[in-house]
């Protein structure tokens, strides 16, 4: 399975994937390839035995580069901010009793499901 399809199977577990976000997430797995050849060519820079310098221009890429798959993953809910602000833009937020499929832990759920029934019927 490529990247692509475990962000979007990621999404789907978490309950906020559509085919709109499909552009967002292709530039995020391209981010992301990006950041892995700046990454091997900084590495390349080092003397043999040596580590690369953090002042070489390319470590400055690779910090854009971490910036910019962190904007694109909180953007597509895979951040646990990212996800608040998509659940609550999605009219699912934490006002909601139930929540989106497959983000809960199904016998946590039916456990309270049965407190608040019994609660209920003694009242």
């Amino acid at each position: 399975m490529g990247r692509k399809e475990t962000i979007i199977r990621d999404m789907e577990r978490l309950g906020t994937y559509e085919d709109a976000y499909l552009p967002t997430i292709n530039d995020l797995v391209t981010r992301e390839r990006e950041r892995g050849a700046i990454r091997k060519a900084w590495k390349a820079t080092a003397n043999p035995g040596g580590r690369p310098s953090f002042e070489h221009p390319l470590y400055a890429e690779i910090k854009a580069a971490n910036r910019d798959i962190l904007s694109l993953q909180d953007s597509l809910g895979l951040t646990p901010k990212g996800l608040q602000r998509l659940r609550k833009n999605m009219g699912t937020g934490s006002g909601d009793a139930t929540p989106p499929a497959g983000t809960a832990n199904r016998g946590f759920a039916a456990l309270m499901d049965q407190i608040k029934e019994k609660a209920h019927a003694g009242k």
